[in-house]
């Protein structure tokens, strides 16, 4: 069965094009459809922020990461179009995608801030508002206010390379359609219970350990992040049969990225 979902969403190319990164998205992208509970149970769920340059592979993973809800449908560049992708998607991930044409932002991000540790917030649409429940997770490609930085996880795409091996993943992922790569949502549903008895058990224990491990620097909040991420790498580990010596590679990677957000918040505050 996991090597059924390995072959449905074409898992071999995806790693071979993107690495341990695009796995952490994909780990992200697993706890995202399940947040309204996280929130319930933990208090919270970070939102992503997707960085990378022009030869990073972002839109072809936000593609794919689309792909395995079962939607080709790339997601609309205006704000109002946001609103309304949140308003009819409040069960399932959401990208927001931002193509500036200057140097100010078309969203008030204010209004995303309770998309943290809440389930209901105010939907400002069209001159009205409206609260809603929300019951997914936002990834953002987008630079965003500095006030959501302890709300979110930032992940940076490392760019291609140019290898024969790479390309050919890439077109395989392109190839892949949603009918396809639709069995993830499929397959992820029917292991929910599983996914969140794993994940509430390694949560807290990846949380407290990179507590101490940057015993004084890490905020609360970073550490329940990044140990949330941890634990949805365990999950999506367990999910593709993915052997441990992978699994490490992978958690590294992530304990990489929390050392560098420590220090980046840290050098923020001291320079206020």
């Amino acid at each position: 069965m996991k090597n059924s979902l390995r072959e449905a969403i074409c898992f071999d190319d995806f790693w071979t094009a993107f690495g341990p990164r695009g796995f952490v998205a994909m780990a992200w992208w697993l706890g995202a459809q399940r947040a309204e509970q996280i929130r319930k149970d933990h208090g919270s769920y970070p939102l992503l922020q997707l960085s990378g340059g022009l030869d990073s592979g972002r839109g072809i993973l936000t593609r794919y990461l689309m792909k395995l809800l079962g939607d080709e449908m790339y997601p609309p560049q205006k704000p109002d179009g946001h609103l309304a992708q949140l308003a009819s998607h409040l069960n399932a991930p959401v990208l927001v995608y931002e193509r500036r044409s200057g140097d100010k932002s078309l969203f008030d991000w204010r209004q995303f801030l309770p998309l943290y540790n809440d389930s209901v917030f105010a939907l400002a649409c069209g001159g009205q508002t409206t609260n809603v429940i929300w019951r997914g997770g936002m990834m953002v490609c987008a630079e965003l206010d500095e006030r959501c930085d302890t709300r979110l996880i930032h992940l940076e795409l490392l760019g291609m390379d140019g290898l024969q091996r790479v390309r050919s993943g890439v077109d395989s992922l392109n190839r892949l359609t949603a009918a396809q790569a639709g069995y993830w949502r499929e397959f992820t549903q029917s292991h929910s219970q599983y996914v969140f008895h794993m994940f509430n058990r390694a949560a807290p224990a990846y949380t407290a350990g990179l507590g101490e491990m940057h015993s004084g620097c890490i905020t609360e909040r970073s550490a329940r992040n990044f140990g949330q991420l941890m634990a949805m790498v365990d999950c999506l580990g367990f999910l593709l049969n993915v052997p441990n010596s992978q699994r490490m590679l992978i958690q590294r990677e992530v304990q990489d990225m929390a050392a560098v957000e420590t220090y980046r918040l840290g050098l923020g505050q001291r320079m206020r």
